[in-house]
């Protein structure tokens, strides 16, 4: 069983997150909007990833990820999208 974190402020995309790890053979997941949740999570039931989505408003996001990926020994991931400029 793999469990992941996922960090993100958007709550129908972080639900999409889910969607598609589970199609990856992820199969247990735990969502948060900050950072100073993130860490109380992973308190709890320390993850085997973290994801971060594309633009946390907390800026103790990365901090919390760097914690939990200290303690646990986990590994982050940080999507993040760009819009493409069109000439």
């Amino acid at each position: 069983m793999s469990h992941i974190l996922i960090i993100e402020q958007n709550v129908v995309i972080g639900s999409e997150f889910s969607k598609r790890l589970c199609d990856l053979g992820f199969d247990s997941f735990d969502h948060v909007l900050t950072g100073k949740d993130a860490v109380v999570i992973a308190k709890m039931r320390p993850p085997d990833l973290v994801l971060i989505g594309d633009s946390p408003e907390s800026g103790d996001v990365l901090g919390a990820a760097r914690q939990i990926c200290e303690t646990y020994d986990t590994p982050v991931l940080i999507v993040a999208a760009s819009q493409a400029k069109r000439p």
